[in-house]
């Protein structure tokens, strides 16, 4: 009874000793996870924002930024009150961090950071005690990386309104000038010279102006008196064709009267 009661209580003991290093091992592991701001994309559904990360002598750019995801978040309290505030990136101006470490009075069990908010309107207000270990997010413009932070580690935000929606390009095939053939719009007809006043002296030496009507141009009557009525017109015909025999009958018929003016000729000299 004794072998079997010391092997069951070693075998007992390296269990525990297993266990207890199994559970270390997941503590530390749990207490890096929390040490590190992790980066959670834009949630569906929210708006898309800019801003200006200011953190030591770097400035950062970032599109789609967002608190772990999302463009608004509680739990921000007052050391002068009971109420709560709610931040929304859409009616922030600009964030400060006045002390990355605040000692509550009022909320003594909650660790929390000073802060200074700038509305959209420009009210401002500078005793803020925001969660320290609340994260932001977002992705640098310049080089696409994800970016995160916890809010007691930088020195101030800026947000940037809306960020800039990007168009697909247009292909080249519509944007090469080549390709577009320019038209030109027509012209209008010059407008007809009006008569000009011509100055004439008059009696006493002053100087009047009298209109002259434009002369008349001849082939403007000509064309008037010589051109067709409507509703006139006739339709010329073109000559018809003759064969050999009609033409040969038309020769003889002009040669009898030639002849035949030649003999009234005669006649009418006696």
């Amino acid at each position: 009874m004794t072998g079997k009661r010391g092997f069951f209580f070693k075998r007992g003991l390296l269990f525990a000793l297993v266990f207890g290093f199994a559970c270390s091992m997941g503590d530390k592991n749990k207490t890096n996870t929390t040490n590190e701001p992790g980066f959670a994309n834009l949630a569906e559904g929210e708006g898309s924002f800019r801003a200006l990360v200011y953190d030591d002598n770097n400035q950062y750019t970032l599109k789609d930024f967002s608190f772990f995801g999302h463009t608004t978040v509680g739990g921000v309290r007052r050391e002068t009150d009971d109420s709560m505030t709610r931040f929304e990136l859409s009616k922030i101006k600009e964030l400060k961090v006045l002390k990355p470490h605040f000692d509550s009075k009022r909320f003594g069990d909650k660790e929390f950071l000073l802060a200074e908010v700038t509305a959209s309107t420009g009210a401002v207000t500078s005793d803020l005690l925001v969660p320290k270990k609340l994260v932001i997010c977002g992705i640098d413009e310049k080089s696409g990386l994800e970016k995160s932070w916890f809010l007691q580690k930088i020195d101030r935000i800026v947000m940037q309104g809306a960020t800039p929606l990007v168009l697909p390009s247009i292909p080249s095939v519509l944007t090469n000038p080549k390709a577009v053939t320019a038209t030109t719009a027509p012209t209008a007809p010059a407008p007809l010279t009006p008569a000009r006043a011509i100055p004439t002296p008059d009696s006493q030496g002053k100087t009047k102006h009298t209109f002259r009507p434009a002369k008349p141009n001849k082939w403007d009557a000509f064309y008037q008196n010589n051109q067709m009525p409507k509703g006139d017109t006739q339709k010329v015909t073109p000559p018809e064709k003759r064969s050999i025999g009609g033409t040969f009958v038309a020769i003889v018929d002009a040669i009898i009267d030639f002849l035949r003016a030649i003999i009234n000729g005669v006649f009418k000299l006696f």
